[in-house]
């Protein structure tokens, strides 16, 4: 058991032992964790201070300006508010009790806590823009200025107060420009002036005597013979400007007189003050003139002690404002410029705008609004071969820019320029989209040849039609002799310019983005009467006619338009129901107006809708712009899209442009100009399957009871086969084309030597278009007439010319251009009509059987030019021209090919003499020209005759002769004589262009008839001569001019007049005195001989002459005495009887003219001799009017343009009251309801009566003064309301520029022309050659088109 009690006490201790040991580990292990977790703490206690100091509010810095409040509470406790400004922001904020207000001084910067209470004053901020001190106020506030001038009222802060302040000092100030902070140390200038006295003698210099002599002269003698100087009163220069590049001892001179200058004086030597300019320059702002005024302190100290001093400013030029640091802006505005420092000025320049100065300050963003610039006389115009400036311009070039033409909504450049160019008549004769007007300069220069003039793009001849508006940087027109003349034989009827746009030297591409969408509608339209009050009208007139005669009541019962006898497959839809339940579904019902038991259900179907409604126009266009000095790029695509008011009229075009310069060497440059376009259209067809007159013509006044579409969905007929319904045509013609224009263009530029500069062109312009028209079987006709036509002009040309500028004496300048243009034209086509197709599914020529027409065409045509122009001007103030051609044409015989015209112009800048100080009267120059231009628009063989290859003999072909030829034939040489004034006043502000014009053509081309003997019945011979002439006016009034509103005015008049001077001998007669005079056509007074009409020596061209109405007859007795009319078919109501020549109650009686032919007994009566003169073709007077009121970022632009003297032959209106086509199926116009119906109304429409023309006494169907109207006419042609959006909304989308507008075309017409566009005076083919004759408007040539009224959306951004 001892035992045991031992094992025990043994096993306890090392027990105790192993517990031990554990529980020191354990220690050790704890204390380990005690020191970590000691490490841990201190290291969150540090987290936790970060992350308090992190946490913590924002402070804000303010500057001091006053306390406002303070006052102590009765614990002690402060209770006080400060006015700080932050930034441009002031406040009022609470002081911290704990910061004692009284030691807050105005200027020290203060701290803001987060609750914005001013919580720590810091010291005064010694950073800030510098300004410097014009003026110290009585108060202790300053006027500091900065380098603009800009002045600014401002306090000196608590520090600056207590020291002294002078003008001329330069101080700090702080962001809110409130405060004058602290002063800046003055920098030395000791380094800027240095001062030597130098020993240079004018033996020295060598080569410059003259200037040695004439400085000299203006410097040594008024110091050394001070007393003769002031014995005569001479005055002494102020300074001499010594002139030229660097090394060619303008600083040796200026020592020299500094030397010599001290000659003969006490002083021993003269002193030399040398500073350089671009260190003045350089200063802060302010300094320069400071330091200016140093220097010039300094030389009166030197000068006190009797030595002469000269003042050396070398490279003064600095001292004026460098453009050679400038940078171009992008076609939006955008620039980026590095400037040396705050005290930069930066000055902007923009063509036609007034140059602003604005100082850059701390600014990274600067805008500017340029004033527009009121004096055009610097306005740089494209002339022929090169450019001259509008200030010694000479001749009549008017200019329209390209930013006028941007935007506007139409498919013709042409259309955009309606008024806006003086002397320039645009006349559009025919509106379908695509077509191109007709222009007419000063009236033409021709009686029967073309009067259109040369149109030139980029130097190339071609149509203006595939060009898109946004790619115009200018267009000029060139009207006189003097500037068209250098264009020798196609100038006559004057030259249009166009100048597209090329690249800029932007920093970087310039992306223009521009998208357009508009709802169109017709212009104009014909009164014309719905089918209600159509069936009332007639069915009311036709009961008044007996069933004898053949257009009388027997119509009310037959299958007409107005007639009730209409069945289910009928063309016409009147018919008798029983019932309103009986009215077919979408008919109309009405009471017959003379039975009013029955009632009468009709369809009413408007024709003229139907052929003429809404639609729509899209355009979209990107373009992009840029370079730098070596290449300048612009390019861009555009389309358009017209959904065409007309029925199958929709248009598309496609235009791409690209102007590319290079810069090969130093004195190199080449251009490349690409343009193409490619146009599609649907159209209304002039000839082929149909004209204009047989399709929508008379199908527009077919009567609104007309059956559209049977019950089988087929379109009915029309009322007979050349009269047809719009749904007629929609289904079965066919009338498109396709037409694409290609321009290539290459130029190359070298400047031999300066002011040498050789240019040379290659270029060709390549048109071509493909016509195709169908008219698909149907019930009048299955011979599926299909016809093909295909063009191809390609026209190459190259032209070089050498061009000198130089000016010498420094007012003598003188400019001349030598050069030759060559150009060769070469015209392929075909054209097949053929007939027999089985099926309408193979539309094709080869689909067909017969042929029934075809042409081909294979003609080349060159000219060869040279030329030359000669400018000289004095002192800008005497200027002449001298311009000279020599064309050489294929289309003259050997011994007549060339032609040559010179012209030469001179102008008188008055008020640059010294004698002109008219007040408001700040611009005055007189010009004037003369000079020769030709007219080589003839055909291609009238001189060498022709010959034609259709003929068969003895089975086989045979050649035979089809024109006589005449080598004699020339040029058409119009004679041209122009004077000129340009004025402007109120330091042009209004701003007047006036001209008066003598144009007279000679040698004109007629077709002289020949003896049957000749075997040819006419040939070409010069013959005749026709005078032009007029004035025009153009007006520009800045009327309001303000910082942020503007309203400007321009106006243009034009006055043309003309007078045939000559004729061919084969119109020679002799007149009622026994006088020889010359007429063509026109009417021969049968009693007298007296002759009148026509186209006659010494009348004005394009007379309309037709009836006049002497009165209505209202008695029957009236009718009885109513002279003969050999016209009237002699229907009377009472009767029924067709008597020729007498007249009914409601008849016109005509004016009868004295001399005209008698009837077989003597009686006087009415006949083709019975005319007057109704009116003129072309207008005497056109012009327009814009106003542009502009107000910050928003934009309105109204335009008007109007025609005067003009009368439109409007046989289209006098249809609408006939009621003829048959069974009188004829629509009326709404005016038949003011036709004279009783005795006593006062009206001067006669009565309306049952198919005027073919069975009535023709009130209507004969030309006279009521179908010939008025064309006088105002267009409300654009009014567009557009907004630019402020840079700072849309620079962070990377916007340049983002303009919205809405802007409507063609609005309305205020004119006494009705139906028809007042416009339309021509032919729709649009060939000038017509522009002088009476056209009808219900022809076959004349397109009946309305213009479109255009209400356009649109979205310009700039990136």
């Amino acid at each position: 058991m001892l035992e045991s009690e031992v094992d025990m006490n043994d096993h306890d201790e090392e027990t105790l032992a192993s517990l031990q040991q554990a529980n020191d580990q354990l220690m050790a292990k704890n204390h380990a964790l005690v020191k970590a977790l000691s490490r841990a703490t201190q290291e969150m206690t540090k987290t936790k201070a970060q992350l308090n100091q992190l946490a913590g509010p924002p402070m804000t810095f303010a500057t001091m300006v006053r306390v406002h409040s303070a006052k102590t509470d009765e614990q002690g406790v402060q209770h006080a508010s400060a006015e700080v400004a932050a930034g441009a922001r002031r406040m009022i904020v609470p002081i911290a009790a704990n910061l004692q207000a009284s030691r807050l001084e105005p200027g020290r910067t203060v701290l803001l806590n987060e609750n914005m209470v001013v919580v720590s004053q810091l010291d005064t901020d010694t950073l800030g823009a510098v300004r410097s001190v014009r003026q110290v106020c009585d108060d202790g506030r300053l006027l500091v200025a900065d380098g603009g001038g800009n002045v600014t009222l401002v306090r000196c802060s608590g520090t600056l107060a207590k020291q002294a302040i002078s003008a001329g000092d330069r101080v700090n100030v702080d962001a809110s420009l409130r405060f004058a902070l602290s002063l800046v140390p003055p920098e030395n200038d000791d380094d800027l002036v240095l001062e030597e006295v130098p020993d240079v003698t004018f033996a020295d210099i060598g080569g410059l005597d003259e200037q040695i002599e004439r400085i000299r002269d203006a410097v040594q003698m008024p110091f050394q013979h001070r007393e003769l100087f002031e014995r005569y009163d001479l005055k002494p220069p102020k300074g001499v400007l010594l002139y030229g590049p660097p090394g060619n001892g303008k600083t040796l001179i200026a020592k020299a007189v500094a030397n010599a200058l001290a000659e003969g004086t006490d002083a021993g030597s003269g002193v030399f003050l040398s500073v350089k300019g671009p260190e003045l320059l350089n200063k802060f702002v302010g300094e320069s003139e400071r330091l200016i005024r140093m220097i010039f302190k300094r030389a009166r100290e030197r000068a006190a002690d009797g030595k002469p001093v000269i003042v050396f400013i070398d490279e003064m030029d600095s001292l004026l404002r460098t453009r050679g640091t400038g940078v171009s802006s992008d076609v939006e505005g955008n620039y980026e410029i590095v400037v040396p420092g705050p005290g930069s000025v930066l000055v902007f320049n923009y063509l036609g705008y007034q140059p602003q100065e604005i100082a850059v300050g701390n600014r990274t963003q600067i805008d500017v609004r340029l004033a527009e610039d009121n004096n055009v006389l610097d306005d740089v115009v494209v002339i022929g071969y090169g450019t001259q400036s509008r200030r010694t311009l000479t001749s009549a070039v008017s200019k329209v820019s390209g930013a006028d033409l941007e935007g506007v909504p139409v498919n013709s450049i042409g259309d955009a320029l309606k008024g806006k160019v003086p002397g320039v008549r645009v006349s559009t004769a025919n509106n379908q989209p695509g077509s191109d007007p007709v222009f007419l300069i000063r009236g033409g220069s021709s009686i029967n040849q073309s009067n259109a003039p040369i149109i030139i793009v980029d130097g190339v001849r071609r149509e203006m039609t595939g060009l898109n508006t946004n790619d115009i940087e200018s267009i000029e027109v060139l009207k006189d002799a003097a500037s068209a003349g250098i264009y020798g034989a196609r100038a006559s009827n004057g030259v249009i310019l166009i100048t597209t746009k090329k690249g800029s030297m932007a920093r970087g591409p310039q992306v223009t983005f521009e998208a357009q969408a508009a709802w169109t509608s017709p212009a104009v339209r014909f009164d014309l009467m719905d089918g209600g009050d159509y069936l009332r009208t007639m069915r009311t007139m036709l009961n008044e006619y007996p069933s004898t005669y053949a257009y009388g009541s027997g119509i009310l019962t037959g299958a007409n338009s107005a007639g009730i006898g209409n069945g289910d497959n009928s063309v016409w839809t009147p018919k008798f129901v029983d019932t309103p339940a009986d009215v077919p579904a979408g008919w109309k019902v009405m009471v017959d107006p003379i039975d009013h038991s029955k009632l009468i259900a009709y369809q009413d179907n408007d024709q003229q809708k139907q052929w003429f409604d809404d639609s729509y126009w899209m355009n979209y266009y990107v373009g992009v712009n840029g370079g730098n000095d070596k290449v300048q790029y612009a390019a861009s695509a555009g389309y358009t899209k017209d959904g065409g008011i007309g029925i199958n009229t929709d248009f598309s075009r496609f235009t791409f442009h690209g102007n590319t310069s290079f810069k090969i060497l130093r004195n190199l440059k080449a251009t490349t100009v690409f343009d193409y376009s490619e146009t599609k259209g649907n159209t209304l067809p002039s000839s082929g399957i149909a004209t204009y007159w047989t399709t929508v013509g008379r199908g527009m006044f077919m009567p609104a009871t007309h059956r559209d579409y049977l019950d089988d969905g087929t379109p009915a007929q029309g009322t007979n086969n050349t009269t047809i319904s719009a749904a007629w045509f929609d289904r079965y013609y066919t009338s498109n084309y396709t037409a694409r224009r290609m321009t290539a263009n290459f130029n190359l530029e070298w400047e031999i030597v300066d002011g040498l500069r050789a240019v040379m062109q290659v270029a060709n312009h390549n048109y071509y278009r493909i016509d195709n028209q169908r008219l698909a079987g149907n019930a009048i006709s299955n011979q599926r007439r299909t016809y093909e036509k295909w063009g191809q002009t390609n026209r190459f040309s190259t032209q070089g010319y050498l061009n000198y500028r130089k000016t010498f004496a420094q007012d003598h300048t003188i400019e001349g251009t030598v050069g030759f243009d060559y150009m060769k034209n070469t015209v392929n086509g075909l054209s097949l009509t053929v007939t027999g197709a089985d099926s309408d599914k193979v539309p094709t020529l080869a689909a067909g059987t017969d042929a029934t027409g075809w042409a081909d065409t294979n003609t080349n045509e060159a000219l060869s030019s040279y030329f030359g122009r000669l400018n000289y001007d004095y002192k800008k103030k005497y200027l002449f021209m001298f311009t000279f051609r020599a064309d050489g044409s294929s289309k003259f015989a050997e011994g007549n090919r060339w032609g040559y015209f010179p012209a030469a112009s001179a102008g008188w800048v008055v008020s640059e003499e010294k004698f002109w100080n008219v007040r408001n009267f700040n611009s005055f120059k007189i010009r004037a020209s003369y000079g020769l231009t030709g007219n080589n628009y003839i055909g291609l063989y009238d001189a060498y005759g022709g010959f034609g290859a259709t003929s068969i003999y003895n089975g086989a072909s045979a050649i035979l002769p089809t024109a006589l030829p005449n080598m004699r034939l020339k040029w058409e040489t119009t004679h041209q004589l122009d004077i000129g004034v340009d004025m402007g006043f109120f330091n042009d502000r209004i701003r007047l262009m006036a001209d008066y014009y003598n144009k007279k053509t000679t040698d004109l081309l007629f077709s002289v008839t020949l003896p049957d003997t000749s075997g040819y019945g006419s040939a070409r011979q010069n013959v005749g001569s026709v005078r032009f002439y007029g004035a025009e006016v153009e007006l520009s009034t800045v009327n309001i001019q303000s910082k942020n509103f503007t309203w400007t005015t321009d106006f243009t008049y034009s006055f043309n007049m003309n007078k045939v001077l000559s004729l061919p001998d084969e119109y020679r007669y002799k007149d009622v005195d026994g006088k020889d005079a010359w007429r063509i056509g026109g009417y021969t007074m049968s009693e007298t001989g007296f002759r009148f009409g026509g186209t006659a020596v010494g009348e004005r061209m394009g007379r309309i002459y037709g009836y006049k109405t002497a009165y209505i007859i209202e008695t029957e007795a009236q009718a009885d005495a109513a002279l003969y009319d050999v016209n009237s078919h002699g229907i009377r109501r009472s009767d029924g009887r067709s008597i020729a020549g007498r007249k009914d109650i409601g008849d016109y009686e005509w004016l009868n003219r004295a001399g005209s032919a008698r009837t077989a007994d003597g009686s006087e009566q009415i006949n083709d001799e019975d005319m007057f003169l109704l009116g003129y073709v072309t207008p005497h007077s056109t012009g327009g009017m814009n106003n542009t009121f502009k107000y910050r970022n928003l934009s309105l632009s109204v335009y008007v343009d109007y025609a005067l003297g003009h009368s439109v032959y409007n046989y289209m209106y006098t249809r609408g009251l006939q009621t003829s086509m048959g069974n009188c199926n004829w629509n009326l116009i709404y005016d038949a309801n003011d036709c004279w119906q009783k005795p006593g109304d006062n009206t001067k429409l006669a009565r309306l009566s049952a198919n005027d023309a073919d069975g009535g006494n023709k009130n209507y169907s004969r030309i006279s003064d009521i179908s010939v109207q008025k064309g006088d006419y105002l267009c409300l042609r654009d009014v567009t309301l557009s907004y630019s959006f402020p840079k700072r909304w849309i620079g962070k989308l990377g916007l340049g520029n983002l303009t919205v507008s809405v802007s409507g075309n063609t609005l309305v017409y205020w004119t006494k022309v009705k139906g028809v566009s007042p416009e339309s005076a021509v032919a729709a083919s649009g060939s000038s050659t017509g522009m002088y004759s009476v056209v009808n408007t219900s022809s076959a040539d004349y397109s009946i088109y309305p213009p479109t009224r255009k209400v356009m959306f649109s979205l310009k951004a700039t990136f």
